[in-house]
């Protein structure tokens, strides 16, 4: 049986997005990064424990699902080196380490989200 790009200690020189069983409760996704003096590799894993939507209605998003997008765009964040935030006042960025079924409002960067990549990048 073939391991997962998550499943291993091993760079395999690829970038991969795979749903799979995330063995921590509470974990939506997870972003894993490899580092040689610049990152060279990341994969990310979205957990089948959680029902996830694609292109919902902004107007009338399905609460009951998770938004992939709205999560993707997290964890490709981390990716390009953000942190989670765990600050009450910053539920609006992208990069709150909590989301909720339906949020779509972190699809795209938020005040901090950008203030931080400009820190960053310049």
């Amino acid at each position: 049986m073939k391991k997962l790009a998550w499943t291993s200690d091993k760079l395999d020189a690829s970038n991969t997005l795979v749903w799979g069983n995330y063995p921590t409760s509470r974990v939506i996704a997870m972003i894993i990064l490899s580092y040689n003096k610049t990152m060279v590799e990341f994969d990310i894993i979205f957990d089948t424990d959680h029902v996830w939507a694609i292109n919902s209605d902004p107007n009338n998003p399905d609460l009951t699902k998770t938004d992939l997008q709205n999560i993707a765009t997290h964890e490709l964040d981390h990716g390009a080196g953000l942190g989670d935030v765990y600050r009450d006042a910053a539920y609006q960025e992208t990069m709150c380490g909590y989301s909720s079924l339906g949020e779509i409002s972190k699809r795209d960067l938020y005040t901090g989200d950008k203030q931080g990549t400009k820190k960053l990048y310049g």
